[in-house]
């Protein structure tokens, strides 16, 4: 799976410069904010956003990664299930 780590101004910032070297979509990604970062005062103290950012392989879609997320979810709740798309 492709993944960048990238830092930017804002969240949103940085996750449009990981889409653009990934060559993907909002829809075809995972992102994990890692900081929001601090804006600081007069740029002084400043640190940027930084988000991690997977391309998501064709063959697995949206319903996938929800479910992924669901079983991941129940699964630390100590929640047997399963489930299949």
């Amino acid at each position: 799976m492709e993944e960048r780590v990238m830092s930017g101004k804002t969240v949103e910032e940085a996750i449009e410069v990981a889409l653009k070297e990934l060559d993907a979509s909002r829809e075809g990604v995972e992102v994990e904010i890692l900081s929001r970062g601090k804006p600081g005062f007069l740029g002084i103290g400043s640190e940027p956003a930084r988000v991690r950012v997977k391309k998501i392989p064709s063959s697995q879609g949206a319903a996938s990664v929800a479910m992924d997320v669901v079983y991941t979810i129940l699964s630390g709740a100590g929640v047997k299930s399963v489930s299949s798309v």
